[in-house]
Formats: C-alpha cells, structure tokens, sequence
C-alpha cells in the first residue's frame, strides 16, 4: 500500500508511547496487530478503512522499511550540486 504524504508529514509530528500492548498516540490508541480496521481509533482509519497518521506513526516510522524511507525522501528537497573546486561547470 502506498503512503499518503501527507499522512506521513503528519506522523512525523506525532509522540508515540508503548501502552500495554499497543500504543498511546495522542488521544488514539493504536494496537498494530488488531484485524484490519481495529488497529486504531481514529475515524480515519475505522470509517474509511485508509492507513491513518497514528498507524504511520508506530508501524511505518516504527520500522523504517524501504517503501517508508523512499517516502521519506520523495518529501525532501534536492539540494543542489555544488561544483567541486578546480573543475570547470
């Protein structure tokens, strides 16, 4: 599944903390191993069944798989090249 970026600049602003066996964040618990559309308690996620900013937060910035940090990256700008010192353009 694609990540929303905008649901992903979102989570980065979000503070996670382990509650028993799932997650406090914010005002949402989030439980990553709950079935499909039980894993947080947000109405984004329960009502329209989409991966909401509390689940980005703990389970793609949790484990910072490949498809998170191309994500990641895509939202950066490119910083632009220097000319390296003694070469011509």
């Amino acid at each position: 599944m694609a990540i929303d970026p905008e649901r992903l600049v979102r989570g980065l602003h979000l503070h996670a903390v382990r509650d028993g066996d799932g997650w406090r964040v914010g005002d949402r618990t989030v439980h990553p191993e709950a079935p499909a559309g039980e894993q947080c308690t947000c109405g984004d996620h329960r009502y329209r069944q989409s991966e909401c900013k509390h689940l980005i937060r703990v389970v793609r910035l949790g484990a910072l798989d490949a498809e998170t940090i191309g994500a990641l990256r895509a939202l950066l700008p490119v910083p632009a090249r220097r000319p390296t010192p003694g070469r011509e353009p």
